[in-house]
C-alpha cells in the first residue's frame, strides 16, 4: 500500500525542523558562553592555588610610584 505524501504536511514537518534548530541553535550559544565563563574561573582558580603553593605574588597593574617628601 502506498502512502500518499501531502505537501502541506511537508511543509508543517519543515518549519517544525527550523523551529527545533532555532532553539538548538540558541541554547548551543548560551552554553558556549557558559562555558567561557566556567574555563575562565578555572583559570583563576588554578592560578590562585599556584600563587598560595609557590608563595608568589602576581602583580597585575603596574607599579605605582610616590614621592615621600
Amino acid at each position: 500500500m502506498s502512502r500518499i505524501v501531502l505537501l502541506s504536511d511537508v511543509r508543517e514537518l519543515r518549519l517544525r525542523k527550523e523551529r527545533e534548530l532555532k532553539f538548538y541553535a540558541n541554547q548551543l550559544m548560551d552554553l558556549t558562553e557558559k562555558v567561557k565563563f566556567l574555563m575562565h574561573e578555572v583559570d583563576l582558580t588554578k592560578r590562585i592555588i599556584n600563587m598560595i603553593e609557590h608563595e608568589t605574588i602576581v602583580t597585575l597593574r603596574p607599579p605605582i610610584h610616590r614621592v615621600v617628601e
